[in-house]
């Protein structure tokens, strides 16, 4: 067995983990790990350094210096809500299994598009992906509050989110 160093990235924070592994077995970026050190953590693989400081897609642990890794078992989402002609950002806490389905009403409203992390835009009714593969939801706010509006007729700040 050896025992890996693994940087791990939880949305605007940093710290170390440890990971015990065969000497033989081969990681690849991307693999999904547990990892502990008074606390346990599912996390993905997303950078491989070997022990000659070069970073590699793939390789055997006993040639590995230190593994980065995304904490992707409690992520933060990145949703972007559209109400009228304005829209507001927000980062909101979710399980990193959370399935979110385009054309799918949720409490923040009806989902429009899911930009998927290194991936496509998923904007068909039925697509999704799960929170810990999200980079941003885009969604068409269904709680629109008339009184909100002004005598012109354009839309102000929503009350929802706030």
């Amino acid at each position: 067995m050896v025992r890996l160093k693994v940087v791990v990235n939880d949305h605007d924070r940093s710290y170390v983990r440890w990971f015990e592994v065969e000497v033989a077995e081969r990681l690849r970026v991307r693999n999904e790990i547990i990892v502990e050190n008074g606390s346990i953590d599912a996390v993905r693989i997303t950078a491989i350094e070997l022990s000659d400081g070069t970073r590699a897609p793939e390789a055997v642990a006993e040639a590995i210096r230190a593994v980065w890794a995304q904490k992707i078992d409690k992520v933060i989402v990145k949703i972007a809500v559209h109400t009228g002609g304005i829209t507001r950002s927000h980062k909101v806490p979710f399980d990193g299994e959370k399935e979110f389905v385009v054309g799918h009403e949720e409490q923040l409203g009806k989902i429009a598009r899911v930009k998927v992390k290194r991936g496509a835009v998923l904007d068909r009714a039925g697509q999704s992906a799960k929170a810990k593969d999200v980079g941003r939801l885009y969604v068409e706010e269904a709680r629109r509050n008339e009184r909100t509006r002004s005598a012109r007729g354009g839309a102000r700040k929503s009350a929802f989110w706030r």
